[in-house]
């Protein structure tokens, strides 16, 4: 099968790279700390599985196309408390973060755009982006500056005529999320 030059431009993710020499060091009883993906790390509610041990119905149907109503209006009151609010209309439920960005860059993004990304990032943005046909340009950032991105100089330096939009990252490679000055300089 041939891939399209938008798929053979992104290559193999990088932890997918790694994967094998992580197992491989694993077996030989090194302890490796894997930094490689957001798992969670707070415990599934009992309710979740309590609703799975006693499921019954006959056909698990497809949920209405923007998300079930009883989680687009949890989502409403979430966001109220945030004094943001939204129309029902403005909230569509997918089924992770990784889905809600490639449907957001694949609105914004046509060929050649950029894409300004706070490095270090998650290696699957490199496939998101090259699969619309944008580009990333990354905004260096280290762990002495705290990982801070939201300088303007630095920004200013790395646009182009091509940018549509700054990636603002949250939380840092800290696990931290970016303080509201931070968020409000970017």
């Amino acid at each position: 099968m041939k891939f399209s030059s938008k798929v053979e431009k992104s290559g193999l993710s990088p932890m997918r790279k790694f994967h094998p020499y992580a197992v491989a060091a694993e077996a030989k009883g090194k302890k490796i700390y894997h930094l490689n993906i957001g798992q969670p790390d707070i415990e599934t509610p009992k309710q979740f599985f309590d609703a799975i041990k006693h499921f019954e119905q006959p056909v698990l149907a497809y949920a209405p196309s923007p998300g079930m109503p009883v989680m687009i209006k949890a989502i409403q009151k979430y966001y109220d408390k945030l004094n943001m609010h939204f129309d029902e209309s403005e909230i569509l439920v997918t089924t992770g973060g990784s889905e809600a960005l490639c449907f957001a860059l694949q609105a914004i993004l046509d060929d050649d755009d950029e894409i300004l990304i706070p490095e270090p990032f998650y290696p699957n943005y490199n496939t998101m982006t090259n699969t619309t046909g944008g580009k990333i340009v990354p905004i260096p950032t280290s762990p002495e500056e705290g990982y801070r991105y939201a300088d303007r100089a630095k920004i200013e330096a790395l646009i182009t005529p091509q940018p549509r939009q700054p990636h603002r990252r949250a939380p840092d490679p800290r696990g931290n999320g970016n303080d509201r000055g931070h968020r409000k300089e970017a």
